[in-house]
């Protein structure tokens, strides 16, 4: 099944700090996990059980902190995790992976890992 995830980054104005926002499209919910340090030991029955925002809702976009990329420990081991939820009932963990930009002194999502779960 298709996920339509939508990430975008943005100066609100000229010279502003970087924002980045996840959303999603065609159907699909979106949730913020928070921080995760094991996206192996996520598992599918308590993914599929969150309360998930969909289109429409007040809460979307969401905003993925730039101001520290491994917010709270900085570390590696932890990331900002979200969780997407399709229309047939899997499920996908999504971890933006932040990058330092020398040029601009500031982080920005350099890609994203995910995690696809089905339910049996």
């Amino acid at each position: 099944e298709p996920f339509d995830i939508v990430l975008t980054h943005q100066r609100p104005t000229f010279g502003a700090a970087l924002t980045a926002n996840l959303s999603v499209a065609n159907g699909a919910g979106l949730y913020d996990m928070g921080v995760v340090a094991d996206p192996q030991a996520v598992e599918y029955n308590y993914l599929r059980k969150r309360p998930f925002q969909f289109a429409g809702s007040p809460a979307l976009p969401m905003a993925i902190p730039l101001d520290a990329p491994l917010f709270p420990v900085g570390s590696a081991e932890w990331s900002n995790a979200y969780v997407v939820n399709g229309k047939q009932g899997s499920v996908i963990l999504v971890i933006p992976k932040l990058t330092w930009n020398n040029a601009t002194s500031e982080w920005y999502v350099s890609s994203i890992e995910w995690h696809r779960y089905v339910g049996i």
